[in-house]
């Protein structure tokens, strides 16, 4: 049987790093408080590489997650956020698994945004993978305009995270053309701000965008201007490289 960890356990300071796909209760509230200390001192010391390297993991928790797990945390993080996360599939009203987090951290948490955007993108990720596409929409719809006042680097990959969402979101309902010119609008704020992990997700967005209209000559004539930041993004990259090659090969058989 799995003991939790004890308080001065969890507050060291390298990275566990969660290799199971399935967590039990207290390896979870470990993990995510440390993620959240982790967090918090990067942002106090200023390490923005290793606070983009904690923004970009918020990925691994998409399938272990549940919505009683999440409601305690925010309970505890964010007790004003007015969250029902009792309305989510899955969400256990029996769940009595307890959740701390130092005072200290509580105290400076307050004041930082990063954490608040960390958390919540967690919770639009939730709602995404139980399908609840209207709730994340409006989620997604309040944090994208508080990430652009911010125009933090330390957000760029949960600002890009948001928006990978949003235009799934739109392509599902059927009316993915409908949020086309958001997704350029939000390339080109990007580029201004030398957002290259927004650079590099807008891209193929976009270009899933136009192919999903045939618009083949369009969205060639966006290859042809958009410069793809290689070195970001691996996944994002081979993306590219797909819808690249894809279109080229269409774009050249109707010219022949």
């Amino acid at each position: 049987m799995d003991v939790p960890a004890k308080p001065e356990e969890v507050k060291q300071e390298e990275q566990v790093v969660i290799h199971t796909l399935l967590y039990g209760n207290w390896r979870f509230y470990v993990d995510i408080k440390q993620t959240l200390l982790q967090l918090e001192k990067a942002l106090a010391n200023k390490e923005l590489r290793q606070v983009s390297r904690i923004m970009k993991q918020i990925k691994r928790y998409k399938n272990v997650i549940q919505a009683h797990h999440l409601a305690r945390v925010f309970d505890i993080v964010l007790p004003c956020s007015g969250i029902d996360f009792s309305k989510i599939p899955g969400f256990n009203a029996e769940f009595k698994e307890c959740f701390d987090m130092p005072n200290n951290f509580l105290s400076k948490s307050a004041k930082l945004a990063e954490i608040e955007i960390y958390l919540k993108t967690m919770y639009v990720s939730l709602l995404y993978r139980e399908k609840l596409y209207g709730d994340a929409l409006q989620a997604i719809k309040v944090l994208l305009p508080k990430i652009n006042d911010l125009n933090k680097r330390t957000i760029d990959s949960l600002n890009a995270h948001l928006y990978f969402f949003l235009a799934r979101i739109y392509e599902k309902s059927g009316s993915f053309i409908d949020v086309r010119e958001q997704l350029l609008e939000a390339y080109n704020k990007a580029c201004l701000r030398s957002d290259e992990m927004g650079q590099a997700t807008l891209i193929n967005l976009i270009l899933r965008n136009y192919m999903a209209y045939n618009n083949y000559e369009a969205a060639y004539n966006f290859i042809d201007k958009a410069d793809f930041p290689e070195n970001k993004s691996i996944n994002e990259y081979c993306k590219y490289l797909y819808y690249t090659a894809r279109i080229k090969a269409i774009r050249r058989d109707y010219n022949e």
